[in-house]
């Protein structure tokens, strides 16, 4: 091969794999991520702040989950209902829940329990649970 057509071909390579990565990430898992978005004192409570993302590739009747809190030594707290109600796909929501007399540095991390409904389509609260991602932005880590 010369070497005007290995210059050729070099110049064309960052297209192809340009173009992969945007065809993979168009056809990306479905997945539910549940964030911890924030903490916040609020009075007496800690406000917790979640942004979850339908991702799942359906609409979403309902949508309800569990959290557990931790304090620093890694006793268990509080154990949390959060639920969403209708969903549609490709849709974020914001959810915040007061957690009374509880001091927001005083949480060691949360961890996401189960899903105990996820009613959309074929889908079910297993499938759900095998397809969501936790996140953290609140200097808190949200676990699975």
């Amino acid at each position: 091969m010369t070497i005007r057509k290995l210059l050729i071909l070099g110049t064309a390579l960052p297209f192809l794999f340009v173009g992969q990565a945007a065809q993979s990430a168009e056809e990306a898992d479905p997945s539910l991520i549940i964030e911890l978005n924030n903490l916040q004192p609020n009075g007496t409570a800690c406000r917790a702040s979640f942004l979850v993302q339908n991702k799942l590739k359906s609409s979403l009747k309902s949508l309800e989950f569990e959290i557990v809190l931790f304090d620093s030594d890694e006793r268990i707290t509080q154990l949390l209902s959060i639920a969403t109600g209708a969903f549609p796909e490709n849709k974020s929501r914001v959810s915040q829940f007061d957690l009374p007399e509880t001091d927001c540095t005083g949480i060691g991390r949360m961890m996401l329990n189960t899903i105990t409904v996820c009613d959309g389509g074929d889908l079910s609260a297993e499938t759900c649970l095998n397809a969501t991602e936790t996140r953290s932005r609140a200097g808190v880590d949200l676990v699975y």
